[in-house]
């Protein structure tokens, strides 16, 4: 701070109450830029919107069966979280609430993979 500038008292009354008002708007247009950021980057024909469920990888015609999180999902596929150094499959059934999806893996790193559905 510059010597000989007068030090402010902290804001009282009406102007607290402004500052607050202020800051809550920042917050929101902060919020707001955050998702067009990410609207602007999503660059697919069907946006994926999160989802965050637990759903299972099923191959090896049924014997087999992997736990994994969909993170997001649309209509022509899905992003999904496995243990890191699982092997998953080229292609398996995707079993989500009560839907089976067809699946084929697109690419996958460090346990995140990103799936098209084949049906």
């Amino acid at each position: 701070m510059a010597s000989g500038l007068p030090k402010l008292p902290p804001p009282s009354g009406i102007a607290k109450c402004h500052l607050k008002f202020c800051s809550c708007q920042l917050r929101d247009l902060e919020a707001s830029a955050a998702i067009s950021s990410f609207m602007l980057l999503e660059r697919r024909a069907s946006p994926r919107l999160p989802e965050f469920k637990r759903a299972e990888i099923v191959f090896n015609d049924n014997r087999s069966r992997m736990v994994c999180i969909v993170v997001n999902a649309s209509e022509q596929g899905a992003m999904l979280r496995v243990r890191d150094g699982a092997d998953v499959p080229d292609t398996f059934n995707l079993h989500m609430d009560d839907k089976i999806h067809a699946a084929w893996v697109v690419w996958q790193n460090n346990g995140a993979l990103g799936v098209n559905w084949l049906d």
